[in-house]
This record gives C-alpha cells, structure tokens and sequence, in this order.
C-alpha cells in the first residue's frame, strides 16, 4: 500500500515537471538543430551560361562566283573533335560541276581567241588590197591630171572625155576611201565584239577555275573541328558526309582549345553585384567532376530586353577560364560560381535557422528548460549560411525550422 502511494506521487511529480516544462517552450518546438561555428563565410552568385573559345574560326560553305544559290554536296569531311593542323583539310565538296563548267568555259574562250585571229588576219588582208586598190585609183588620177596639161593641143571631144577621166577618177578616189574607211570601222566593231566576248569567257573560265580550288577548304589555325547542326530533314543535325549546305551556311568551326570562356547571363538584379576581376568557380552539366577555376574579365554596360518581359534586362559577362582539359569544347552548357564576399573567422548560422518579427532578426536557442528566443545582429548572408555579429556565441545549438 505504502509502495502504491509513493509510485503514485513519483509519477504526478514528473508529469508537474513536464507541464511546466511544456508552458516555457513554444507549442510544436522542433528537435532539428544546428551549431554555431566560427568559419568562413563566402558568398556565391550562380549563373547558367555555355563554354565558347577565345579563339575560333567559322567555317561556311563558299559562294560561288555565277551560280548564286545553288547547293554544294559535301564529300569529304572532318570528324567532330578531330585535332587539325593549320593548312589541313577541313572539307571538300563535289567539284564536278566546277570542272565541266571550266572546261566548257576554257573551250569557248579558246574558239573565240582562235576566231579573233582569223579576223585580225582577214583584216589585214583586206586592208592591203584596200592600199592596192586605193594606190591605184590615185594612179589613175595623176594620169588624168597629165592629160588634163595638154588639154588646150586635144580636140574638143577628146577635151571633153579628158575631163570626163579626172571628174570620174576623184571620185572613185573618194569613194574607195570612204568605203574602206567604213568597211574597217565595220571590221574594227566586229573584233572588238569577239574581244569582249573572249574577255567574259576568260572572266567565266576563271571564275570556274577559282569555284573549283574553293570546294576544298584548310584549316585556318592548329586547333580542334567542332561540328554545328544544320536543318536536315525537319530537324536540326550536325553535318555528315553526303549532306548538302547552301553558300554562306555555317556548319563548323575550328577552335583553339588552348584559351576557353564561358558566356553568361546576369539577371538585372545581380549585375550590381558582379565587377570584373572576380574569381569564379566553372561546372559542366556534361561533366559533373570537372572543376575549372575562372576570372570574370567582360560585362556589358547595356543590357538586352528578356525574353519573357520587356521591363526585364539581362546582361552578358565572360568569363575566361584557367587550365586544359580534353572535355572542355565550345557550346558545353556551364554553370558559373562567382564568389562575391569572402570573411574569415566569422561566427555562422545556417540561414533557415533565422526569421524575422518587427524588423529584428531572431533565433531559438538551446537552454536548459528547451528553446528560447533570442534577437541577434546579422552580417552578410547568403540563401545557405548567415554571419551572427551579436547575439550569439560558438557553440550554442538552434532550432531549424
């Protein structure tokens, strides 16, 4: 009986301890904590951008001279990734129409050459009888002025047929030399037609011959191929062999490997933050454990319009990355860490332990009857850690949400 009532008193003692225990602590006290630690407190910026090199050529299908449009078959081509050496070839396209057009063009211009020197040749036969014949006119015209001497000792009918002889031979001589003089303007017109149409069909046959040495293009630099999509059916595919590119399209570009950047978007918001010079940490989507550090060295001054929203702005930053890895290529989707504020030895909270009430900062601290609010000062923060300035020792345990 005695132990009954002592058990009794025992258990109503606790559960008084428990009540009163419970009315200091807030309803619902959390059992997650965190401790206080002096550490180093940096905050980190995150932006998405993609890998691009510093030096890179791009690679078109050429433009013919004379055949605008038309689309050139690739038939022989570098593969994706492929280390070249500057002078190497990148690409060849089928040269056949190029070769018949040159030919055909070589041929034509050839008869032309052949048909101007026949004419040049007629024409100085014709200008030699023309001589002859204009020499001879003039002959007969002396002679008619001797007989023109004796007149007065002629009878008056053979005065008459005298003078008949040196009207007629003026005139012929006028008129030969009229007639040869447009018979050679003629001949001079004619050749200068063939000589222009000899000049286009050289221009025609050079232009094929240079259209020929163009479907065979080297390499500008030592460096890696790196192959871009092109429409292929509907969708977008990177080249191959037996493909066909229209003139001016690019389809590839041969990189330096040596120096590669990354090309990002900084929100409106964050550019405030950003200055160059800052050091970041680069992350490839593609390769998870490939850690490449990197120095923002570009920021526009004007931002782009936002895709979504006119009032929105976005600005571009590069930022060019230190150290090689065979990886590494251009168009790599890349998240960057820019490091913004760096403190050492600073007295850190997890950020969610944290929350606001009437302007002031506050957290739960660990006591000896449970958790119990506190109002601290905060440093700087980022969305994981925050900078206790006062309020707060190493440590002590809070509450997490």
């Amino acid at each position: 009986m005695w132990a009954g009532a002592a058990a009794l008193s025992v258990a109503a003692a606790a559960g008084l301890w428990r009540a009163r225990t419970a009315a200091r602590a807030p309803v619902g006290a959390p059992t997650r904590t965190a401790k206080a630690e002096v550490g180093t407190f940096t905050d980190v910026l995150r932006l998405s951008g993609s890998t691009q090199a510093v030096e890179a050529y791009p690679i078109v299908a050429p433009r013919l001279a004379g055949e605008p449009g038309s689309a050139l078959t690739i038939v022989r081509l570098q593969t994706n990734g492929a280390r070249v050496k500057r002078g190497e070839l990148l690409v060849e396209f089928d040269r056949q129409n190029e070769i018949k057009s040159y030919l055909a063009n070589r041929a034509t211009y050839l008869d032309l050459l052949h048909q101007i020197a026949e004419q040049k040749a007629a024409a100085a036969a014709a200008l030699a009888q023309d001589e002859t014949n204009i020499q001879t006119a003039k002959d007969q015209l002396r002679t008619a002025q001797l007989e023109m001497q004796r007149l007065e000792i002629l009878p008056r009918i053979q005065q008459e047929i005298t003078r008949e002889q040196l009207a007629e031979a003026r005139a012929t001589l006028k008129e030969l030399r009229q007639t040869y003089a447009w018979r050679r303007q003629a001949a001079a017109a004619g050749l200068r037609d063939l000589e222009i149409q000899a000049q286009q069909a050289r221009a025609n046959m050079l232009h094929s011959k240079h259209n020929e040495e163009r479907m065979a293009i080297a390499s500008p630099i030592s460096g890696v191929v790196v192959l871009q999509s092109i429409w292929k059916q509907g969708r977008l595919a990177q080249v191959e062999e037996g493909d066909q590119v229209y003139p001016g399209t690019g389809f590839m570009q041969v990189v330096n490997p040596a120096a590669m950047e990354v090309l990002a978007n900084v929100n409106q918001m964050d550019v405030l933050r950003l200055h160059l010079g800052q050091p970041a940490r680069v992350r490839l989507d593609a390769y998870p454990k490939l850690i490449f550090p990197a120095t923002l060295t570009q920021l526009s001054p004007v931002g782009a319009r936002g895709q979504f929203s006119s009032t929105v702005r976005t600005f571009r930053a590069i930022f060019s990355i230190r150290g090689q890895n065979s990886k590494l290529m251009p168009d790599l989707s890349a998240a960057v860490d820019v490091r913004l504020e760096r403190q050492k030895n600073v007295l850190l909270i997890p950020r969610e332990c944290v929350f606001e009430r009437d302007g002031r900062s506050y957290v739960r601290v660990r006591s000896a009857v449970g958790f119990q609010q506190r109002a601290i000062l905060l440093g700087p923060e980022n969305p994981l850690v925050a900078v206790v300035k006062s309020g707060l020792r190493a440590g002590e345990v809070v509450a997490r949400p």
